[in-house]
């Protein structure tokens, strides 16, 4: 009988599982402040919408009369003119006159305004000081078809045209400023003919775009999410030579919440002063700069520097925007504005009290500073007295700064970089008042001592996400500097403050 025998394969021994590879728990931070860094980046490259209005004189079928143009700014982007000549030689067999200007003609003679002026059978055109075209008189048919001139200016230059053919151009001419329209021949036939095209500069006039407004918002939301992971990812440590007050003494002011009079007395005086204090020379400047923007979408410099945009120094007058928006009544008031700085300045002594406290530690319990509180209250109403109480962005830049000196000694006393991320965050925000924003960054640059330790003790994935972290945190100030404006716009305002003011 035969019998079968079943062979028995060898089987392979267990192979070792596969060792997924862990993600450090640094990373999180780091793709955060990584992702907040590049989008922070776009946020000035993305596209605004923007306006183009045209502005047609006279009117389809209206006569010709003289008319204001306030343009803002000043100078228009593109400036067409067409001259008849029968309007020439109407106004020359009137013994001369101007046939247009656009600048008052009391103003400085090198004033940037359009003149076309004719005397004694001669054509003269000048923008400014610059004389463009200075020629005979031409017979009012050229070829048996009317005659006609054509004022061509915008980025390219002023250029004159005379039967489809350039006559003069001078490339490195701006177009002329206008702030009316005025001819000698007003409410006359003679003008018949005489047309001028305005294309005003409203590159600044301009309005985030939906894959701008998405940016701006995923920005806000990467911030906000590695601030906070950071926050939690370097807890909080106390430094050995900080210890905390003994119990068995009592500090200089009271524990918890507990007023002290010097608040009283700051509180009471700052109240008062509002009512009291006197109005500052630059006060009706910003706050026209702030309700103008409610009316023309931008936020421009109204008083002066042809009223371009003031981006990215705006977060002062977009707060009285905001304020002016609470206002329980139409419009707003003077008190309700003081009232904004007012509790600005209040937020400042609340921060420098906390400020005040990090800084002294056990030292404030020694008799020669028991009185710090009031030293602290007439250090702050000597600022606020004289130089607080005004519409100008000072106000918001000490805020901004005490708020950056609380969390940087913060930062330091708990050797936490999470806290001083947001610090340098707040620093970068205040920054967008005005470029003496800058010194809301000193209580950072003290901390580099502290921090060049840390990383020195830190692995070197924990490096790579501090690093990327500090980096990553002054992009909080994009979202405020470039919110409706583009990169292209704010360099024009640099471009044009550096020509008003080229000492500063």
């Amino acid at each position: 009988m035969a019998t079968s025998t079943a062979t028995e394969l060898p089987v392979a021994p267990d192979a070792p599982p596969r060792r997924r590879r862990a993600w450090s728990p640094w990373t999180p931070v780091a793709l955060l402040a990584l992702l907040a860094a590049l989008v922070g980046i776009c946020v000035p490259l993305a596209p605004v919408r923007t306006d183009d209005p045209a502005i047609s004189w006279p009117r389809a079928g209206a006569p010709v009369e003289n008319t204001l143009v306030p343009l803002v700014p000043y100078r228009p982007r593109v400036l067409t003119v067409d001259v008849p000549c029968t309007a020439l030689q109407a106004l020359d067999a009137r013994g001369g006159g101007e046939l247009l200007r656009t600048r008052d003609a009391a103003g400085a003679p090198s004033s940037p305004g359009l003149v076309i002026g004719v005397r004694a059978g001669r054509v003269r055109l000048t923008t400014g000081e610059t004389v463009v075209f200075d020629g005979t008189l031409p017979n009012a048919q050229v070829g048996g078809s009317p005659c006609s001139f054509r004022l061509q200016a915008d980025d390219s230059g002023v250029a004159i045209y005379a039967g489809g053919s350039r006559l003069v151009s001078d490339p490195d001419l701006l177009p002329p400023q206008i702030e009316k329209l005025q001819t000698d021949l007003a409410g006359t036939p003679a003008a018949q003919g005489l047309h001028v095209t305005i294309r005003p500069d409203a590159r600044f006039s301009s309005s985030p775009s939906a894959l701008k407004l998405a940016l701006l918002a995923l920005e806000v939301v990467l911030l906000v999410a590695m601030l906070a992971t950071a926050w939690r990812r370097w807890p909080s440590r106390r430094h050995r030579v900080v210890t905390r007050p003994s119990r068995s003494r009592r500090l200089p002011w009271p524990r918890g919440r507990q007023p002290h009079p010097a608040d009283y007395a700051v509180v009471l005086t700052s109240v008062a002063w509002m009512f009291l204090g006197p109005l500052n020379l630059d006060d009706g400047w910003y706050l026209e700069m702030a309700l103008a923007g409610n009316r023309t979408g931008f936020i421009g410099n109204t008083v002066g520097q042809y009223s371009v945009g003031e981006n990215p120094f705006v977060l002062q007058q977009y707060l009285m925007q905001l304020w002016t928006d609470l206002h329980p009544g139409p419009g707003w008031s003077l008190i309700w504005m003081r009232l904004l700085v007012a509790l600005l300045g209040l937020g400042t002594y609340a921060l420098l009290r906390r400020a005040l406290r990090l800084l002294l530690g056990l030292a404030g319990e020694r008799s020669t500073l028991s009185r710090a509180p009031w030293l602290l209250a007439l250090a702050h109403l000597a600022w606020w007295l004289p130089y607080g109480l005004t519409l100008r962005p000072e106000p918001v830049i000490v805020l901004g700064s005490a708020a950056t000196l609380v969390l940087a000694e913060t930062a330091r006393r708990h050797l936490s970089l999470g806290v001083l991320a947001l610090a340098i965050a707040v620093a970068a925000v205040t920054t967008t008042a005005s470029p003496s924003g800058l010194v809301a960054w000193a209580p950072v640059i003290v901390q580099v001592r502290w921090v060049g330790r840390c990383f020195v003790g830190a692995s070197p994935r924990e490096r790579v996400a501090a690093a990327l972290v500090l980096l990553a945190a002054p992009t909080a100030a994009i979202p405020i500097a470039f919110a409706d404006a583009s990169l292209g716009t704010v360099a024009a305002t640099h471009a044009t403050q550096r020509a008003f003011y080229p000492d500063l």
